[in-house]
């Protein structure tokens, strides 16, 4: 079904408030072909920050700290006026539950995010994938995702401009990882779906960050020791293509996401201190590879309710979007 006159309406008006920002907000300078750490004192600190996502009018920042005080994950929000960002504070919504990993959608309905929050017929505690959606005043009592992502199967949330989510598979534990898609029809998720063998060659694969149009994929694969971005990019079959290292001169890099804008790819490095800041490094660190030049755009048709990858037969999952 394709998308309503309501809905495209909201897409425009997502859309241009997003060019609004990126022209016009004071104190969003654009970034730079290297990496630099990304509001430092203030989001990144002393303490141990890693994965993030920003609101569609840029004006909230969510990340995840390890909040020294407490020596636990909260999900931490800053709020930016004029030219600065305001002091973090922990998401209020989730001050009481170990939370990380917060990713919004990009019509900022909706906010996904990892909590040990204990539920309703959980007899073992399990790190699970929890949504709230926007409120008027905030945001609404956290939803447990149902099947497939729940109890403990995935971790890391990152969505196309419609309701396909991609994730990391955990179901076997964190060894091995692969990276998976789920897509919502006929009112339900549908059970995991591999990437492929190229794109999960190691076993290591994780971190998803998805292109608003799927055009590309950008993932982490690591050792023991190091750990690399990459990306691979949709080829004229609708296939993903042979994944290319993205050269960012840091060693322990993950958790990439991209700004609302399609400006700027922010990602978490962990130091020589054994803790992680958030990086900020342009978008361009992407589309300006030799390759991607020789791919044309919209490789993929997307509709409002799923993609045009052949579906799987057989339906199952959350009745919850």
């Amino acid at each position: 079904m394709e998308p309503d006159a309501c809905t495209l309406l909201m897409k425009a008006l997502t859309t241009a408030i997003m060019v609004l920002v990126s022209l016009h907000c004071p104190g969003q300078n654009k970034a730079g072909m290297n990496p630099e750490i990304f509001a430092p004192g203030v989001i990144s600190t002393d303490a141990h920050e890693f994965s993030c996502t920003l609101s569609p009018d840029g004006r909230n920042f969510y990340f995840t700290r390890r909040v020294p005080e407490i020596d636990r994950n909260r999900i931490m929000v800053a709020s930016r006026k004029e030219d600065a960002w305001n002091e973090p504070v922990i998401l209020p919504e989730l001050e009481e539950f170990e939370s990380m990993e917060p990713y919004i959608t990009s019509d900022g309905a909706s906010i996904y995010f990892q909590s040990w929050k204990p539920f309703e017929g959980n007899k073992e505690p399990s790190m699970d994938i929890w949504r709230m959606d926007k409120l008027d005043n905030g945001w609404s009592d956290p939803i447990h995702m149902d099947h497939p992502f729940n109890p403990g199967k995935a971790m890391y949330i990152s969505m196309p401009d419609n309701q396909t989510i991609y994730t990391t598979d955990i179901s076997q534990g964190f060894q091995p990882t692969r990276i998976v898609y789920s897509v919502w029809f006929e009112g339900r998720y549908r059970d995991f779906q591999s990437v492929g063998e190229k794109i999960n060659a190691t076993g290591t694969e994780k971190y998803p960050c998805i292109a608003p149009d799927e055009s590309f994929l950008i993932f982490v694969r690591s050792t023991p020791e190091i750990s690399d971005l990459y990306v691979s990019f949709r080829q004229n079959d609708s296939s993903w293509g042979e994944p290319e290292k993205v050269e960012l001169g840091l060693s322990r890099v993950s958790m990439p996401s991209i700004s609302p804008d399609g400006e700027s790819l922010f990602f978490s490095s962990m130091g020589e201190r054994n803790k992680g800041d958030i990086y900020r490094v342009s978008i361009n660190v992407i589309t300006d590879l030799e390759y991607y030049r020789t791919i044309p755009n919209s490789l993929i048709e997307v509709s409002g309710k799923y993609s045009s990858r052949e579906l799987p037969e057989e339906v199952s999952g959350s009745d919850t979007p």
